[in-house]
């Protein structure tokens, strides 16, 4: 790719015009700056560089396509000189390392799986069995204490548990998901199901929730009792990023998408990073293990499907999850 002093693109080689999914002269005369999908900031880092070194090399960022997708590459670029020395045109060669991405992303997530997978064996033998005496004892308890200041200490202990419970029950599902049978299930349904349960939660009490989603929805094949798992996660992390909820599903294309869109306090990019890390959140350490966008993730990804995230901080975060309608062959395999 060449580019003039002004900025604009005057020669695209063949492969260039495949790569970015143009034909012909299509891009000839456009700004470059056009097909950065990074934003202006990104542009003019790399111009920087540029303009101080005078030449580039290996600078990754991401270019739009013609196809409105985006394409992860590497670019080494340098100045062409005229016949009196001045510069003239910069010479950009671009490289496609989409694949290389994608595949360095599969890699660290394995390894992250591998480690959780450590934790969780050893946290599910340890923790599982005292919290099955600390319960049955608090509801012993329970049954029998007059008085309402100790009912409501006992009461405590079992949220409590439940919680611990949860958590256990999360890291298990990081290497060793249970079992699930797959079957025609409402969208809609799926998503009632999961409100009711929200429900009992005080933050999600406190919290106005709309929802709309259509009813003439044609049905996906699921597992219903982890997609409901997903749905409950997005809602308990939009009740406790304050502000509301609204939940909205639809069909687009040959998938549904359920999006979930709250106007709480948002992300910044640094946390947005990383929302899929497992033990990372973005909220109180304390209160929450940074398992549940983790775990929804792969449950989503083992349907076939995508949860993608789009925040701004002191604005909101809209999620959504995107469930093909026709199931891949692969899905039961690994739910299974």
């Amino acid at each position: 790719v060449t580019v003039d002093q002004l900025g604009r693109i005057t020669f695209v080689s063949k492969g260039g015009q495949r790569m970015f999914g143009y034909d012909g002269g299509e891009l000839i005369g456009r700004p470059v700056r056009a097909l950065w999908a990074c934003g202006s900031r990104d542009f003019r880092t790399f111009r920087t560089r540029l303009l101080r070194a005078g030449r580039v090399e290996n600078y990754e960022t991401e270019l739009t396509m013609g196809t409105g997708a985006r394409l992860v590459v590497n670019i080494s670029a340098s100045f062409l000189s005229g016949a009196a020395g001045e510069v003239s045109a910069v010479l950009a060669v671009v490289k496609d390392v989409t694949s290389l991405r994608k595949l360095h992303e599969q890699i660290v997530r394995s390894e992250r799986l591998a480690a959780a997978g450590l934790l969780a064996a050893g946290v599910a033998h340890e923790v599982g069995n005292p919290l099955t005496c600390i319960s049955s004892l608090a509801q012993f308890l329970l049954a029998r204490a007059p008085d309402p200041a100790i009912r409501e200490g006992l009461e405590s202990i079992e949220v409590h548990v439940e919680r611990i419970s949860r958590i256990v029950q999360d890291l298990t599902r990081l290497t060793r998901p249970a079992p699930a049978t797959l079957r025609e299930a409402s969208v809609g349904n799926l998503v009632d199901t999961a409100v009711n349960l929200a429900r009992h939660n005080p933050a999600v009490r406190r919290m106005k929730m709309d929802r709309a989603v259509d009813p003439a929805l044609p049905a996906v094949r699921v597992a219903p009792d982890h997609l409901v798992q997903v749905f409950l996660n997005l809602i308990l992390n939009a009740a406790d990023s304050g502000g509301n909820l609204t939940i909205r599903a639809a069909r687009t294309g040959g998938a549904i998408r359920v999006i979930f869109d709250d106007t709480g306090c948002g992300m910044t990019a640094e946390e947005m990073r990383r929302l899929f890390d497992p033990f990372h959140s973005t909220k109180d350490n304390e209160r929450h293990l940074g398992l549940g966008l983790f775990v929804s993730h792969e449950i989503v990804r083992q349907h076939g499907g995508d949860l993608l995230v789009a925040s701004e901080p002191g604005v909101g975060s809209t999620v959504t999850v995107v469930l093909p309608m026709e199931r891949l062959p692969s899905v039961s395999e690994e739910l299974v």
